[in-house]
């Protein structure tokens, strides 16, 4: 065959691979495709499309000549060829135009641990979202080796351990997206906390069955220093406060913030809150915007006090239930202004209570209460005590309401708590101090405690024929202050053995152990839940007598506080000796 022939037959042979390619290539409507947006499915159609012209073509040219006139490896080439070209053609225009987005430099640098499907899902997530940098995985599955989706596995936790010593990769966070004992984390957590480094809960959030967000939230030392809980999210219970119009006193403190972002998950019709701090109030207004539940929520400036102000938000607002968390909490300082937390924990209380005499909407009233009021000594919990009381008091008057009492223990890492004096105490190298080896105290988490708080309102609610009941939450077994210093200084600093731990002597006030529940009340355990069902006090029938003499006292012009402190002592005393005998 002469030059001429073979020039013929390769021009012959291009225009019918062309026309082939043409045929395929509008057939899986490749020509539709954006370059820049090209992406997975549209790859595997452009296979399709490079594998049927290419055997197209092979087939005509057999039937024509029996490939007598061709190379049998040109063929070969030409789906080497064809199958880079087109792909490349597409790739490189998609390269470009996400290059102008390109943020990895501002990336946060992570390292996730989960097992092998999470952590596939994530990277996938990730892809779309482009929100994180991942650069290493630390696997569950010890035996697991590899890349998922191009993200190297760098071993197990004991791997990741040697990488925080060693300081071998810069990291930003490490997100944990599966169940990760947490023991195996505490000393993950110690090597973070000196080199900051935050660690992260992640989870997805599913809307339609598919995931939409990726929330996140940081694991802190009061996570180690809790007892292992299971949160009781998905009860029927919670369905309680769906559509409900919910007012929370003391919306910005502690108890009253997470109250506020526990009820939120279960989608009221509008939550209401009032506090006397402007600081908390804008605080909890900044946290409920990041989840875009802002307009869910209105939160006041208003002291439980200032009854007319009080009277006319409810009127206003006439919510279903009222969760009542403002108090004055701090023992030291209860004992120093005992006219204030008498003022507030009691008279407070009690204004909060009257509301429900002008407003019929009202049919839940929740009292948030503590294990200070068990036997009490100091003011804070005398006063606790006494508000119990009146709530008993008003639910007695007030038959066709459900009034709900609710005692718990110490919350980790709530405003006055001991692990953020304990904190900063070890970031500034002690003395951490401890007012005696022996005392004790209950402890839970802070979700936990708000997520039981409202479960037994609703158990209360829709499961007891009475109108009035008081809970107390399962707080399983006492923790020495000194052992939690202990462990304190053991998680957060590297200087372990140079911070002293010194012991101050117990303050004005403060009881060695506390105690749950009175010997009367004969705690009940509900059957699925960790939560006790309390006997009911009987009330002495010169109670409101007292309370008003109390009133009078705390409103003259010149204010005795050792008999104010007298009075309220013995109206504590002559209620407990009553159900005591």
């Amino acid at each position: 065959m002469n030059r001429q022939n073979i020039i013929s037959l390769f021009i012959s042979y291009y225009i019918l691979y062309v026309f082939c390619f043409l045929i395929f290539n509008f057939w899986f409507k490749n020509g539709y495709v954006i370059y820049k947006f090209f992406s997975s499915k549209d790859f595997i159609e452009l296979s399709k499309t490079i594998i049927f012209f290419n055997f197209s073509f092979i087939l005509i040219i057999f039937l024509y000549d029996r490939l007598e006139n061709i190379p049998r490896i040109n063929l070969i080439y030409n789906i080497i060829f064809s199958s880079v070209l087109l792909n490349l053609v597409r790739m490189v225009p998609r390269i470009v135009y996400f290059r102008k987005f390109e943020k990895k430099n501002k990336l946060k640098r992570t390292i996730i641990i989960g097992e092998e499907l999470e952590c596939y899902k994530f990277i996938k997530f990730n892809e779309a979202k482009d929100e994180l940098k991942i650069i290493g995985i630390i696997s569950i599955n010890n035996k697991l080796k590899g890349s998922i989706r191009g993200i190297n596995i760098l071993g197990n936790l004991k791997h990741l351990i040697k990488i925080l010593k060693n300081k071998s990769i810069n990291i930003n966070q490490i997100l944990i997206i599966s169940n990760v004992e947490k023991e195996d984390l505490s000393e993950i957590y110690s090597l973070t906390a000196n080199h900051n480094i935050n660690i992260f809960n992640a989870k997805f959030e599913i809307t339609d069955n598919s995931i939409s967000n990726l929330l996140l939230s940081k694991i802190n030392i009061e996570n180690f220093l809790s007892r292992p809980i299971k949160l009781i999210e998905d009860s029927h219970y919670y369905q309680f406060y769906k559509n409900k119009v919910i007012f929370i006193t003391g919306c910005g403190g502690s108890i009253g913030s997470q109250l506020v972002k526990e009820v939120l998950k279960y989608e009221p019709q509008k939550v209401y809150g009032c506090d006397i701090s402007e600081g908390n109030i804008f605080k909890i207004n900044q946290e409920i915007s990041k989840n875009n539940l802002r307009d869910k929520c209105k939160f006041f400036l208003a002291d439980i006090n200032n009854f007319k102000k009080i009277e006319n938000l409810i009127k206003k607002i006439q919510p279903k239930i009222i969760i009542h968390a403002a108090a004055l909490k701090h023992v030291s300082i209860s004992e120093e202004n005992c006219d204030e937390v008498i003022n507030t924990n009691i008279f407070g209380t009690k204004k909060i209570l009257k509301t429900l005499e002008k407003n019929e909407s009202i049919e839940n009233f929740i009292f948030v209460s503590t294990d200070k009021a068990v036997y009490p000594i100091s003011m804070m919990g005398i006063t606790k005590f006494l508000a119990e009381n009146i709530c008993r008091i008003f639910a007695n008057k007030f038959l066709n309401k459900k009034f709900i009492l609710v005692r718990f223990g110490n919350v980790l890492a709530s405003s006055g708590s001991v692990v953020p004096i304990f904190e900063k105490q070890i970031k500034d190298n002690g003395p951490v101090t401890v007012s005696h080896k022996e005392v004790d105290r209950y402890f839970m988490l802070i979700n936990e405690a708000c997520s039981l708080i409202l479960l037994s309102a609703a158990y209360h609610a829709l499961s007891e024929k009475s109108n009035v009941n008081t809970f107390m939450l399962d707080m399983g077994k006492p923790v020495k202050i000194l052992d939690l210093a202990k462990k304190m200084i053991a998680l957060s600093s590297n200087n372990k053995n140079d911070i002293q731990i010194k012991i101050t002597g117990l303050k004005k006030g403060e009881k060695l152990s506390e105690e749950l529940y009175y010997n009367y009340e004969k705690p009940k355990k509900l059957e699925k839940f960790p939560i006790f069902k309390l006997k009911e006090t009987n009330i002495p029938e010169s109670f409101e007598e007292k309370l008003i003499k109390l009133n009078e006292d705390l409103t003259e012009k010149e204010i005795n506080l050792n008999i104010l402190r007298e009075n309220t002592e013995n109206l504590c005393e002559k209620i407990i000796k009553k159900n005591e005998i």
